[in-house]
C-alpha cells in the first residue's frame, strides 16, 4: 500500500483529522509528495488516519467503525498529542470486537521524516494483513466448496451446544433452512432428549477428540425419523482451546432395512447344504450360513468381514471380476479352487446373483451359492483325462460292438483313415480292408479276439482317399463283471513314416555302401578293365538298380567296355548305344529314359514290364570320356537320393579316367625324363625338389633320396642357389615360361653353363603347384665357341704378321739385287716353318675340342712313363726327373697327357744348358693330386704366366704366343682341376697342376 513516491494508484492514502487550519495545511505540505492526502469532516475510506488528540472525542465511533469494518485486515490509526491536551477517552482501549481505538501515537511536534517512519510501519503492517486475509479468504473459499461438497451431512456447532454452520446436505436431509436453526440448540435435530443426552455422553467418553456412534435417531423438521449414523470431532482454536464440534451424519435408514431384511432369510438358509453368503455393495459380508463357516473353519459369525480377508488377494483377485458382473444386474457362475479349513484345496462352484431390495429392486449387494464338487470334479476329471488322452491320442482308436460294428472312434481315426467318427460309427472295419492282406490274416484275428485273447500284428489298410497305409493294430474284446464279451477296442498307429524312414534308411545305406565301394575302387587306381566292371558289378548288385552299362567315347567313337546285371551280349549292348543315344545323353548330362523297354531307346531285346532308366554322361573337365546307363526295376521310380548319387559316381568314374590317363602321360614322361642327358626337375611351390631325373642325381653328386624335399642350397653356392630360387619366382608370379642362361659350380662337374626354361606346373583341378625345369648342358658349346674365336683370332693374327715378313723378305729379294738373300730366305724359311707349326698346333686344339671331355680314371705312373719315352725320344740330351709316389689314380679328361707333356717339353725346349733337367713331383692334398713340374730355365714370360693366372687369355694370343698354355688350362679346367704358377729357386718356374684322384682313392 505505501510506496515512496510512484504513481496515484500505488500511493496509500491518509486521511487527516487535526483540529487547526494551519495544522491540516502543514501536514498536507509534508505528506503529499509522498502519501495520497485526504481532507474532510467526514472520515473516507483510507489506508491510515492521522487524528490530533483533540478531535479524537468526535471521532472516535466513526473512527470504531471503520477499523471493525475492515476487522481482520489492520486499519491503522496515529494519533497526534500535544503536550497541553487532555481528553477522555482511552485511546489504546480495545472494543467489544478486540479491535484498539489508536494503535500508535506522537508527540507534537514532528519532523518530516519522523512522521513518514511512523506511517511506513503503520502501513507495512497494512499491507501485511490485507496479504494475509486474501490468503484467508482463498482457503476459506476452498473448505466452503469441500464443505458443501460432502454428500454426508455436516453440521458445526459452538461450545454453547448452538448450531452456527451446516452444508446443503445437512440441510437438504433435514428439510431446515439454514435461517430457521442458525443459532438454535442441536438437540432440536434428535427424536428425543435421550438420544441427544446419549450421544453426548458417549462422545464425552472418548479419549480422542473423535468418535462414532454407528446410530442416532434423529427428526426431520417434518417430523420424520430416521437412523443416522454419526461421527463428532471437537474443534479447538491454535492454542488447543475448544471452540466447538463438528458432526458428519449419515442416514443409515436403507442400510439397516437391508441388514433386517437379509436377517429375515438367515433362517431359511441357514439349513441349505449348500454354502451360501450375501454380501453388501463394499464386498463385507452381511450373512454366512454354518455350511460356508464350517468351509473357513470359523464358528463366529464372520458379518461384517471383508470377502478379501477370507478368500485372500489372489482368489478374491479373480472373484472380484465376477462379483462386478452380478452388481451390474448379471447372474454369473464359475468354478474355483479354495483352501478348506485344513488346508487341502476344494473345487467349489460358485454361483453370484444380484441382491435387491424394494420396489425399484436397487442392487443393493450380491448374494452366492456355493456347491463342493470337488469329488464330483474328481470323477469328471479322470473321465476327462481319459477322454482326452483317447481323443488326443497319436493312435487311432475305435471300438465296435460284439458283432464288430464301430460304435466311436477318436480324432486320431479321422486323421489316419480319412473317415470322421460320424463316417465310422454303424460301419464294420472291413471298410479299411486295403486288398493286400489275405483271408486267412482277418480268419486268425477274428479267431484270436473271440476267444478272448489280445491280436498283434501289422497290417496294411487303405485309407477312404484309397490311399494305403502301414499300422501296427492291437485288438482286444472289453468284457463285463461276469467275463461276457461286450466288444472290442482297436489301437492302430501309423508306422507308414516309419516304413518309409526304414526304406529310406535302407536306401541310404545302399547308397553309401555302392559309394563307398567305388571310392575304394577308383582309389586303387587299378588298370581300366579291372575298376570299370568292378564299378558296374557294384552298382548292380543293389535291388534299387537293374541293367548297367558303360560305354567309353574314344575320339567320338563309342568303345563298349562292360555291362553287369544283363543278360545282353557285347554286340546287342553294343546296337543301342548309337550316335543318337549318345549325343542325347552327353547333351543332356543325365537323360531320363521314361521306358527302357520301348523306343525311342529301346534298350531290351526281349519284352517285359515297363521300367524306367538313366544315362548319364561320364565327363571330366568338360571332356567325355563316356556314358553311364542304369535301369531301375518296374514300379519303383528313381528317387532324387539315387539319381545324385549315380551322378556323383559318373563324376567319381570321369576323374578316375581323367587321372588315368593323366598317370598314363606322366609315366610316358617321367620314363622320357629318365632317359634325358639335361638336368630336369619338378619343383613345388617351396621349391622343394618333388621330381628329378638322374642328370640331376649326376650334376649334384648327392644320391636322390637327400635331395627330394630340398633345393638348389643342397649342392650349390648360395649365390647360384638364390639367383635360381629369383628364376623360379618370376614364373610363379607371371605363370609363363621363363628361359635363362647360368654358369653355376657343381661338385661333380665343376663350372658348368646351363641354359634353362622353366615352366609353370598345375595340379589334376588347374591350380599352380610348381614349376618344371629343363637344363641343357652348354658349358662345351659355350666353351668351343670361345675356343673357335681365340683360334680364330690366333690365326688371323699371326697368318697376317707371318706373311707381312714372307712377303717382305720376299720383296727386298726381288728389290735389292745386293741384299743378303741367304739370310732373307733363312727368315723366310724360319717363319715359314712357325706357320707351319702353329698348323698343326691349331689342328691338335681344334682335334682336342672335339673329343670326348668326360673324366676318366687315369694311372699316374702310366701317364708319366708314356710321356718320358716321347720326350726322350724328341729331346736325348734332356732329363726328366720323378720325385714322389706314382701309384696314384687320378681322375682326368684323356687330353691330360698332352698337357703334361706340353708343360714338360717347354721346360726341356727353352732351358739354355746344353743338358736339362725337367722335374716332376707329385704330392697328395685331400682328394686331390698336385703335379709339381720343375724347371731351371729362363722362366715362363709374363704374358704367358697371366694365361695360368687366369686373366690374359686373349691378349697373350693375339700376339701368337702362349698357345700351348692357354692348351694346358683348358684341358686341365675340363679335368675340374687347376693350374698354378710360382718362381722356382735359384731360377726357373714351377706350374702346378692340381687334379681330383680317382673316387675310391680319395679319403
Amino acid at each position: 500500500m505505501s510506496d515512496d513516491g510512484g504513481s496515484n494508484e500505488s500511493r496509500a492514502t491518509i486521511q487527516l483529522v487535526v483540529n487547526e487550519r494551519g495544522d491540516e495545511q502543514a501536514l498536507t505540505h509534508l505528506l503529499r509528495d509522498r502519501y495520497e492526502v485526504i481532507v474532510d469532516e467526514t472520515l473516507q475510506s483510507a489506508d491510515c488516519y492521522v487524528v490530533d488528540i483533540a478531535k479524537l472525542p468526535t471521532y472516535s465511533e466513526a473512527l470504531r467503525d471503520q477499523k471493525s469494518s475492515a476487522d481482520p485486515a489492520f486499519l491503522p490509526t496515529l494519533l497526534i498529542q500535544r503536550p497541553s491536551s487532555s481528553i477522555d477517552v482511552d485511546p489504546f482501549e480495545s472494543g467489544a470486537d478486540g479491535v484498539a481505538l489508536v494503535d500508535e501515537s506522537i508527540q507534537a511536534p514532528v519532523g518530516k521524516a519522523t512522521l513518514e517512519r511512523r506511517l511506513d510501519n503503520l502501513l507495512t503492517r497494512r499491507d501485511q494483513s490485507l496479504a494475509l486475509q486474501s490468503e484467508f479468504q482463498t482457503v476459506q473459499t476452498k473448505f466452503r466448496r469441500l464443505f458443501e461438497s460432502i454428500r454426508d451431512a455436516i453440521v458445526v456447532v459452538n461450545t454453547d451446544r448452538e448450531i452456527v454452520n451446516c452444508n446443503q446436505a445437512f440441510t437438504d436431509l433435514f428439510d431446515y433452512q439454514f435461517s430457521e436453526i442458525e443459532g438454535q440448540p442441536v438437540h432440536r435435530i434428535f427424536e428425543t432428549a435421550r438420544e441427544y443426552q446419549d450421544l453426548v455422553a458417549e462422545f464425552e467418553g472418548q479419549v480422542d477428540d473423535s468418535g462414532v456412534v454407528p446410530a442416532v435417531s434423529y427428526e426431520t423438521k417434518s417430523g420424520a425419523v430416521f437412523p443416522g449414523e454419526t461421527r463428532v470431532s471437537r474443534l479447538r482454536d491454535e492454542f488447543g482451546a475448544g471452540q466447538g464440534y463438528i458432526a458428519i451424519i449419515r442416514d443409515v435408514s436403507e442400510r439397516l432395512e437391508r441388514q433386517r431384511e437379509l436377517k429375515r432369510y438367515e433362517a431359511a438358509v441357514e439349513g441349505s447344504s449348500d454354502m451360501l453368503v450375501a454380501l453388501d455393495r463394499e464386498g463385507a459380508v452381511v450373512f454366512a450360513n454354518e455350511q460356508y463357516r464350517n468351509l473357513l473353519g470359523v464358528s463366529d459369525d464372520i458379518a461384517g468381514t471383508h470377502l478379501r480377508e477370507i478368500l485372500g488377494e489372489d482368489i478374491y483377485e479373480t472373484a472380484e471380476t465376477y462379483l462386478q458382473q452380478a452388481l451390474d444386474g448379471e447372474s454369473v457362475a464359475y468354478d474355483r479352487v479354495q483352501p478348506d479349513r485344513n488346508g487341502d484345496p476344494r473345487t467349489l462352484s460358485v454361483h453370484y446373483y444380484p441382491l435387491r431390495e424394494g420396489q425399484t429392486e436397487e442392487i443393493t449387494g450380491v448374494f452366492a451359492s456355493i456347491r463342493d464338487i470337488s469329488e464330483r470334479e474328481k470323477r469328471e476329471q479322470k473321465l476327462r483325462k481319459f477322454k482326452q488322452a483317447v481323443d488326443a491320442a497319436g493312435h487311432a482308436v475305435y471300438m465296435t460292438d460284439p458283432d464288430g460294428d464301430i460304435t466311436y472312434a477318436n480324432a486320431a481315426f479321422e486323421d489316419i483313415t480319412g473317415y470322421s467318427p460320424t463316417d465310422a460309427i454303424g460301419r464294420n472295419p472291413r471298410i479299411l480292408k486295403s486288398g493286400e492282406m489275405s483271408e486267412d490274416y482277418y480268419e486268425a484275428l477274428w479267431n484270436t479276439v473271440t476267444e478272448g485273447a489280445i491280436w498283434e500284428e501289422e497290417v496294411r489298410n487303405k485309407t477312404k482317399g484309397g490311399d494305403t497305409y502301414h499300422a501296427h493294430q492291437t485288438i482286444a474284446p472289453v468284457t463285463d463283471q461276469d467275463g461276457d464279451i461286450e466288444g472290442y477296442v482297436a489301437i492302430q498307429t501309423d508306422i507308414s513314416e516309419q516304413k518309409a524312414n526304414a526304406e529310406e534308411i535302407r536306401q541310404l545305406s545302399e547308397v553309401r555302401r555302392i559309394s563307398s565301394e567305388v571310392n575304394q575302387l577308383i582309389a586303387r587306381m587299378g588298370p581300366r578293365e579291372e575298376v570299370l566292371p568292378q564299378i558296374l558289378d557294384s552298382i548292380a548288385s543293389s535291388d534299387r538298380f537293374g541293367c548297367t552299362f558303360f560305354a567309353e567315347l574314344d575320339a567320338g567313337a563309342v568303345d563298349f567296355r562292360c555291362e553287369s546285371g544283363s543278360e545282353l551280349d557285347r554286340v546287342a549292348v553294343g546296337q543301342f548305344h548309337t550316335d543318337r543315344y549318345v549325343k542325347a545323353v552327353t547333351d543332356a548330362g543325365v537323360y531320363h529314359i521314361k521306358d527302357v523297354t520301348t523306343g525311342p531307346f529301346q534298350q531290351h531285346v526281349e519284352p517285359g514290364p515297363p521300367h524306367e532308366g538313366y544315362g548319364i554322361e561320364v565327363a571330366h573337365d568338360e571332356y567325355t570320356y563316356g556314358v553311364l546307363t542304369v535301369h531301375f526295376p518296374p514300379d519303383e521310380p528313381a528317387s532324387d537320393e539315387e539319381i545324385q548319387l549315380l551322378t556323383d559316381l559318373a563324376d567319381d568314374i570321369g576323374l578316375y579316367l581323367h587321372a588315368k590317363e593323366t598317370e598314363e602321360e606322366r609315366q610316358t614322361f617321367a620314363e622320357i625324363v629318365q632317359q634325358i642327358d639335361d638336368p630336369i626337375m619338378l619343383q613345388g611351390l617351396d621349391g622343394k625338389f618333388e621330381v628329378i631325373n638322374p642328370a640331376v642325381v649326376r650334376h649334384a653328386d648327392l644320391p636322390k633320396e637327400e635331395l627330394l624335399g630340398r633345393d638348389e642350397f643342397a649342392f650349390m653356392e648360395p649365390a647360384d642357389a638364390t639367383e635360381i630360387s629369383r628364376q623360379k619366382d618370376r614364373v610363379l608370379k607371371h605363370e609363363a615360361a621363363m628361359e635363362y642362361e647360368m654358369q653355376v659350380s657343381l661338385p661333380e662337374t665343376g663350372e658348368r653353363v646351363f641354359s634353362t626354361t622353366r615352366y609353370p606346373h598345375y595340379d589334376l583341378d588347374g591350380e599352380l603347384d610348381g614349376t618344371i625345369a629343363i637344363c641343357r648342358d652348354v658349358t662345351d658349346l659355350k666353351t668351343r665357341e670361345e675356343h673357335l674365336r681365340v683360334i680364330d683370332r690366333l690365326l688371323r693374327h699371326n697368318l697376317n704378321n707371318d706373311m707381312t715378313v714372307i712377303l717382305g723378305n720376299a720383296e727386298q729379294i726381288r728389290a735389292d739385287p745386293e741384299a743378303d738373300v741367304s739370310q732373307l730366305a733363312e727368315r723366310i724359311i724360319d717363319t715359314g716353318t712357325g706357320l707351319v707349326e702353329l698348323a698343326k698346333k691349331e689342328r691338335q686344339i681344334v682335334e682336342i675340342l672335339s673329343e670326348s671331355k668326360t673324366p676318366a680314371k687315369i694311372s699316374l705312373s702310366r701317364l708319366v712313363t708314356q710321356i718320358r719315352q716321347r720326350l726322350n725320344d724328341q729331346y736325348p740330351n734332356g732329363t726328366v726327373v720323378v720325385e714322389g709316389s706314382l701309384d696314384s689314380a687320378i681322375q682326368a679328361v684323356p687330353q691330360i697327357e698332352q698337357a703334361l707333356c706340353e708343360l714338360l717339353e717347354n721346360g726341356l725346349k727353352h732351358h739354355d744348358d746344353e743338358r736339362p733337367v725337367v722335374t716332376v713331383a707329385t704330392e697328395r692334398d685331400g682328394d686331390h693330386l698336385s703335379i709339381h713340374i720343375k724347371d731351371q730355365g729362363p722362366g715362363i714370360p709374363k704374358m704367358e704366366r697371366q694365361i695360368i693366372e687366369g686373366d690374359a687369355e686373349r691378349t697373350a694370343l693375339l700376339h701368337g704366343s702362349g698357345l700351348g698354355l692357354w692348351l694346358v688350362k683348358h684341358i686341365v679346367t675340363q679335368s675340374n682341376g687347376s693350374l698354378e704358377f710360382e718362381e722356382n729357386e735359384p731360377r726357373g718356374s714351377v706350374i702346378t697342376v692340381r687334379v681330383p684322384l680317382w673316387r675310391s682313392q680319395a679319403p
